[in-house]
């Protein structure tokens, strides 16, 4: 996914998957096999290998648990983008997060039955009108 948003140029900020070991500061990670449900004209298109940064930080918050984050990125200038600004990037894009939780709570909406995104559309506008604020 990451090589997928690289070609369209978007540098990307996202927790290291639990799988990968965080060893250096940067890795050369090598392109896998090619899964079934990847098309694979555009699987060869893909970079043999993707260079990402890693970004350790540490969150203290008084009366929960301290939490050890690690951050994948492509942001590889380390003088550009201090790993501070990364972290402090990635906890405000947690904060969002949480304030769109907040609001489908507020609005009813946690909890979709639908499995579809065009069924999950249909359910939402359903929601609206049942709850009058669609006429």
């Amino acid at each position: 996914m990451i090589a997928l948003l690289l070609r369209k140029k978007v540098d990307v900020v996202m927790r290291l998957h639990q799988g990968r070991k965080a060893s250096a500061c940067r890795q050369t990670w090598k392109k896998l096999p090619l899964r079934e449900t990847w098309d694979k004209a555009l699987w060869d298109e893909l970079p043999g290998e993707i260079v990402v940064r890693i970004v350790r930080f540490r969150i203290d918050v008084p009366g929960f648990r301290t939490d050890h984050v690690v951050l994948a990125t492509t942001l590889l200038d380390a003088q550009a983008y201090p790993g501070e600004q990364i972290a402090a990037l990635w906890a405000r894009r947690w904060s969002v997060e949480l304030f769109f939780r907040d609001i489908k709570i507020s609005l009813g909406l946690d909890l979709l039955r639908c499995l579809s995104p065009e069924l999950v559309e249909k359910e939402v506008w359903l929601h609206a009108i049942d709850s009058g604020q669609v006429t």
